[in-house]
C-alpha cells in the first residue's frame, strides 16, 4: 500500500482507528510477552533521536493538535499514562501525555513517546478503563518503534541517509525529506505490519495495570456506531465487510485468546474523581490559564472596547429575559428593568436559544459542543460533547437542547439524543447530491452541490421537521418516538422555507414569490391564515401575531403583522425580536434598544466588554499614538497614550495612519452609500473623502491602493457586495468546485499601485503573459510576485535576469519569486525556489531589505537572502510579523504563543504566551513588539532578539 497521502504532512501518526490484529502466539496469564527483537538495522535512531523526531512532528502539527497548555488539567491524563507505562517493556523512551483541543474525537501518538488525547474523546468515554484502553493502544505503537522503523526506511531507501547527528542535523534531514518528497517514489507500507505486536503490548499493559480489556472493544463499537456487527462469511466472500466491522471483529478475537483471568476483569464504573476531571476537561475554555510574559513596557485595556455587531436577539418565552449574541459572546439581559445580567464566552457559537420553560439558555458550535446555562444562578449547568461518527454537513439543536439533528456527509439524516448519544432516527440517503461535469477546450470543470435542507423543531422541542421541495420530507414526534405522515396540504408549505410559530402551527412559504404563504395548522396542514411573505424567509417572533421576514427591500428585516398582512416595522440590522407590543433591536452605536410604539427606544443598554471577533483590518501608527481596528460590522480608533476611544465607526476594509495622525480607511458600500476611501484627521475628528468610488479591483494595503485589471478593458462598475453579515446560522449549502490544472491562467493584465491620498497612479506593471500571484507587504513597502516556473512569463523573466541563475535551471514545478519596491516600482531582486518536484508550494511571501521570507504549504517559514539567493534556514509555524531592522521574525505555532526568531541564524531567541487569542502583532520602529489580544488588551513588549532564548524562556515559566 502506498503511504504518500498519509505522510505528506509529516505526521506519520497512528490514529486510534488503526486495525487490531489477532495475536498468533499464545500469551501467559496476564504477563508481558517479550517483544520480538527488531531486525538488525531496522531502527537507525536512538531513543533520544526518536524523541527529537516526535518533537519535530509535533511542531509541524501544532495547528492540528491545538495543545491545551494547562498542567493541572493534564495531570489526570499523565497519571493514567504513567500507570500504563509501568507495565510496558523496559525502554529508554520518555513518555509525555497531552490534552488536545482539536474538534474531533481522537487519540494519536508520535514517535518518541508523545501521546495526545482530544478533549472531545475524553468527553465521549464512559470510564477510566475506556480511556486507558485507547491510551494503551497508542503506547503500543510507540514501544514497537513502528514510526521510527518507517522513517529509517525512508531515510535509507529514498534519501540515501545512513546516519544522523545532533538535533540540528536531524531537523535539517527531516526538512530535506519534505523538501524532496515528490522526487522519490512513495515507499510501500503495509498498515497491518507490526500491528499485532503493538495491539498485544497495549492490551497487556492495560490488563496488568488493572483495567478491563473489554472496555476498548465496547468503546470502539460505540465510537464507530457498529452495533456489535462482526461481518459474515458471505460479506467476506464478496469483500463488502465494513472496515469498522472488521476492526471490531479482530478486537473480539484478540480478547478471546486472553486467559479468562485476564479477560474477565470487571469493568468498573467511572469514579467520582474521574467524572470530575472529565467534566473539567470538557468545560475548559481558553488557551492556557495565565499569561507567560516578561519585558512588558506597558499593558493597556482598550476603553471603551470595540463592540461587534449583534447577530441574534431573542426574548425568552415568558418575556422576562433577552439574549444578545455576537461572534464571540452571549449577553443575557433582564427585560424589566432593561439591563445586562451576565455574559457567556461563546466564540463561534451558533445562535443561542432559551429553553421552553425560560429557565435556561442552550447553544452549540460546529464541533457539536452543547452548553446549557441556568438563568437564575447565571452558571453553566452542563457541557456535552456530541459525537457523530461521520461528519455533519448541516445541523440544528432543539430549543430544549435535548436533540440534535445531523444531515451527514453520507447524505443520511439522524436525530441524536444529546445526553446519551443515542440515535433516535436514522434515515439513510435522505437526499441526493448533484454532480455536474463540464468539459471544455483544454479544461475540465467538476461541480458538486449538496442541497440545503429546511430543518425545524417545534418551540417545545417535541416535533422535528425536515423538508425540501420535490424531495424527501420527515415529521418525527420525539416525545412519542414515532414518525408521522406528512399531509399533502402541508408539503407545499415546507419545501421552500418554513418556521414554527407555535407547537401547533407553522408559517410556510408558498407560491413562486411567497405570495401564497400561510400560517398552517401542524401537522394537519389546515390553512389558518393566508399571508404574503414577498419573497423573504420567515421566522416567528417570540410572542404575538408577528412574523419576522428577512430581507425586505432596503432593510435587513421587516416585522409582518399576521392579522393585517402589513409590514409594521423594519430594521437595517438583521437582529431583532418582538414580544407583543415591544421589540428589541441593535442601535447604530452598538447598544441594544428596547422599543415600544415610538421610534425612540424606551430603554437602551451598552453591552459589557466582549472578546474580539474576526478582524477585517488593523493599523498602528509608527509613533504608537493611534490604533485602528475593524471587525465584520464595526471599527474604532483609540488614542493609545490616553487609552481612550476617539472614534466609533462602521466597518472598514483597510487602514493606514500617517505620522501626523490622519487615518485613511477603505469603507465598503453600505446601503445606498458607495464605497470610498475616507481621510480622517484624528486629533480634530474631521472627515473627508480621499478617493471616491475606487475601482472594484483596488484593495487598500497601508498607504497604497493595489489591484490587477485587464489591459483590454476597464473593470466596469462595482458589484453590489453589501453583505449583511448573517449570523453564524446552522446549516450548510456546500458547493465544491474543482478546476482541472489544464485550465489557462489569466493573461494580459496590468498590476497597478495608487496613492491612498488621492487614487493617483504611482506605477504599473504589465503582464502580457500569465499573471503571477502577488503578496503586498505594506509596512515594508514591497510586493512579491510568484510564478510557477513552467509558465511562459516565468521563463521570460528567468531569461532576462542572468544574475538570478545561481544553480540548475528551473524545473517545471519550481517557483520564481520577484520583489519590487511598492512605492516606486523598482525591481529589487528575484530568486528561484526549488520545490523538490512540487514537494511543497509557496503560499505567501514577504520581503524587506535583503530578507525574503516565504510561507509554504507545510506550515514552514523559509528565510532567504535576496542578494545571494541562499537559504538562511526554515522554521515551522505561521508567520505573524517580521522586521529586517530588528533582525527578527515572529511565529505562532500554538494559539496565543508568539515565538521570536533571529533572521540571521533562524534560531529562537524569545517567546511570549497569552491566555487570550492574539488578534494582531507587529514590530515597531524601535524593535519592540506590539500585541493586541482577543480580550482587547494591548501590550508593548521588548523581546530578546539576539543570543539564546533560554534565560527569557525560563523566566516565563517561573
Amino acid at each position: 500500500m502506498r503511504i504518500f497521502r498519509a505522510l505528506c504532512l509529516g505526521l506519520s501518526i497512528f490514529l486510534l482507528i488503526v486495525p487490531f490484529i489477532r495475536a498468533q502466539q499464545a500469551v501467559s496469564p496476564c504477563s508481558l510477552t517479550p517483544l520480538s527483537p527488531p531486525k538488525p538495522g531496522a531502527n537507525m535512531f536512538t531513543a533520544e533521536q526518536e524523541s527529537e523526531i516526535g518533537d519535530f512532528l509535533a511542531d509541524h502539527s501544532q495547528g492540528m493538535i491545538r495543545e491545551i497548555e494547562d498542567a493541572d488539567l493534564s495531570a489526570e491524563l499523565q497519571r493514567i499514562g504513567e500507570r500504563l507505562v509501568k507495565h510496558l517493556p523496559p525502554t529508554e523512551l520518555k513518555f509525555q501525555f497531552f490534552l488536545s483541543d482539536a474538534p474531533q474525537a481522537n487519540a494519536f501518538s508520535f514517535v518518541g513517546g508523545r501521546v495526545y488525547v482530544t478533549r472531545k474523546l475524553i468527553g465521549l468515554v464512559r470510564s477510566e478503563d475506556e480511556l486507558a484502553g485507547v491510551m494503551g493502544h497508542e503506547l503500543g505503537h510507540i514501544v514497537t518503534h513502528q514510526q521510527a522503523k518507517l522513517y529509517t526506511r525512508i531515510f535509507r531507501e529514498k534519501l540515501g541517509i545512513t546516519e544522523v547527528g545532533d538535533r540540528k542535523d536531524l531537523y535539517q534531514k527531516l526538512n530535506r525529506m519534505y523538501d524532496e518528497w515528490n522526487q522519490h517514489s512513495s515507499i510501500s507500507y503495509d498498515p497491518e505490519e507490526g500491528q499485532q505486536e503493538a495491539d498485544r503490548v497495549g492490551m497487556e499493559a492495560v490488563v496488568r495495570a488493572g483495567y478491563s480489556p473489554q472496555a476498548l472493544a465496547e468503546f470502539w463499537d460505540r465510537f464507530t456506531e457498529n452495533k456489535g456487527k462482526t461481518g459474515s462469511w458471505f460479506s467476506e466472500m464478496l469483500m463488502t465487510t465494513n472496515p469498522d466491522v472488521k476492526r471490531y471483529r479482530e478486537m473480539t478475537k484478540e480478547l478471546a485468546v486472553l486467559p479468562a483471568s485476564c479477560r474477565d476483569v470487571p469493568r468498573a464504573a467511572a469514579s467520582e474523581q474521574f467524572k470530575q476531571w472529565q467534566a473539567a476537561v470538557v468545560m475548559f475554555k481558553g488557551l492556557r490559564s495565565r499569561d507567560e510574559l516578561h519585558n512588558v513596557v506597558w499593558q493597556k485595556r482598550l476603553d471603551p472596547p470595540l463592540q461587534d455587531a449583534i447577530h441574534t436577539l431573542k426574548f425568552s418565552p415568558d418575556g422576562k429575559y433577552v439574549l444578545a449574541q455576537d461572534s464571540g459572546n452571549i449577553y443575557v439581559l433582564s427585560h424589566d428593568p432593561f439591563k445586562t445580567l451576565f455574559q457567556i464566552n461563546a466564540a463561534d457559537a451558533y445562535p443561542a436559544q432559551f429553553t421552553p420553560d425560560s429557565s435556561e439558555i442552550v447553544f452549540y458550535d460546529n464541533s457539536l459542543r452543547v452548553e446549557r446555562w441556568n438563568l437564575k444562578s447565571q452558571q453553566q449547568v452542563s457541557v456535552t460533547e456530541v459525537y457523530v461518527h461521520r461528519m455533519c454537513m448541516q445541523t440544528l439543536l432543539s430549543p430544549d437542547g435535548k436533540t440534535l439533528a445531523c444531515y451527514r456527509s453520507s447524505r443520511d439524516l439522524d436525530l441524536v439524543d444529546v445526553a446519551s448519544g443515542e440515535h433516535l432516527v436514522e434515515k439513510k440517503d435522505f437526499l441526493q447530491g448533484k454532480a455536474d461535469i463540464d468539459v471544455g477546450l483544454g479544461s475540465v470543470k467538476f461541480q458538486y452541490t449538496l442541497k440545503y435542507l429546511n430543518l425545524g423543531f417545534s418551540p417545545d422541542g417535541r416535533y422535528f421537521v425536515a423538508a425540501l421541495k420535490n424531495e424527501s420530507n420527515l415529521i418525527y414526534d420525539i416525545a412519542g418516538k414515532r414518525e408521522l405522515p406528512v399531509a399533502g396540504s402541508l408539503k407545499e408549505y415546507l419545501g421552500m422555507a418554513f418556521a414554527f410559530v407555535t407547537p401547533g402551527s407553522i408559517v410556510g412559504f408558498g407560491g413562486p414569490h411567497g405570495e401564497k404563504s400561510a400560517i398552517v395548522e401542524f401537522p394537519s396542514g389546515k390553512v389558518l391564515h393566508a399571508i404574503d411573505l414577498g419573497g423573504a424567509r420567515p421566522t416567528a417572533a417570540t410572542h404575538g401575531a408577528y412574523i419576522l421576514v428577512r430581507p425586505i427591500k432596503d432593510y435587513a428585516v421587516g416585522i409582518l403583522d399576521v392579522n393585517s398582512n402589513q409590514l409594521v416595522g423594519a430594521n437595517k440590522q438583521s437582529a431583532i425580536d418582538v414580544y407583543d407590543k415591544q421589540y428589541v433591536a441593535e442601535l447604530k452605536n452598538g447598544e441594544v434598544g428596547l422599543f415600544g410604539t415610538s421610534t425612540a427606544p424606551i430603554a437602551q443598554v451598552a453591552l459589557p466588554r466582549g472578546a474580539l471577533g474576526k478582524l477585517l483590518t488593523t493599523a498602528l501608527s509608527d509613533d504608537l499614538n493611534w490604533l485602528a481596528v475593524s471587525e465584520r460590522a464595526r471599527g474604532a480608533v483609540w488614542a493609545l497614550p490616553t487609552n481612550s476611544r476617539v472614534l466609533n465607526l462602521r466597518e472598514f476594509q483597510g487602514a493606514y495612519v500617517t505620522p501626523d495622525g490622519v487615518l485613511f480607511a477603505d469603507f465598503p458600500k453600505h446601503d445606498v452609500t458607495a464605497r470610498s476611501v475616507a481621510r480622517i484627521s484624528l486629533p480634530q475628528k474631521q472627515f473627508a473623502v480621499a478617493v471616491k468610488a475606487p475601482e472594484p479591483s483596488w484593495k487598500q494595503h497601508g498607504a497604497y491602493l493595489v489591484g490587477v485589471r485587464s489591459s483590454k478593458k476597464d473593470n466596469g462598475t462595482e458589484e453590489d457586495r453589501d453583505d449583511q453579515g448573517a449570523a453564524a446560522g446552522e446549516g450548510l449549502n456546500l458547493h465544491i468546485e474543482i478546476l482541472d490544472s489544464a485550465q489557462e491562467a489569466q493573461r494580459n493584465t496590468v498590476f497597478e499601485v495608487h496613492k491612498i491620498e488621492s487614487g493617483e497612479l504611482l506605477w504599473s506593471l504589465a503582464f502580457p503573459k500569465e499573471t503571477p500571484r502577488y503578496f503586498v507587504s505594506a509596512g515594508h513597502k514591497t510586493v512579491c510576485f510568484v510564478w510557477n516556473a513552467s509558465q511562459d512569463a516565468a521563463k521570460a523573466e528567468w531569461k532576462a535576469h542572468p544574475e538570478w541563475r545561481r544553480g540548475a535551471p528551473p524545473g517545471e514545478t519550481d517557483q520564481l519569486v520577484e520583489v519590487y519596491d511598492l512605492a516606486g516600482g523598482k525591481l529589487l531582486g528575484g530568486l528561484l525556489v526549488n520545490t523538490g518536484a512540487g514537494s511543497f508550494e509557496v503560499n505567501s511571501a514577504w520581503a524587506d531589505g535583503d530578507s525574503l521570507l516565504l510561507q509554504d504549504n507545510r506550515d514552514r517559514v523559509i528565510v532567504y537572502s535576496l542578494s545571494t539567493g541562499k537559504e538562511s534556514g526554515k522554521q515551522t509555524g505561521h508567520l505573524v510579523t517580521f522586521s529586517n531592522g530588528a533582525g527578527a521574525f515572529c511565529l505562532q505555532r500554538v494559539p496565543g504563543r508568539l515565538e521570536i526568531y533571529s533572521l540571521s541564524a533562524v534560531e529562537k531567541t524569545d517567546e511570549f504566551a497569552f491566555s487570550s487569542q492574539v488578534a494582531m502583532a507587529t514590530f515597531t520602529s524601535e524593535k519592540k513588539l506590539f500585541v493586541l489580544t482577543g480580550d482587547q488588551t494591548g501590550y508593548l513588549l521588548e523581546p530578546q532578539i539576539k543570543g539564546p532564548a533560554s534565560a527569557a524562556v525560563n523566566e516565563t515559566k517561573k
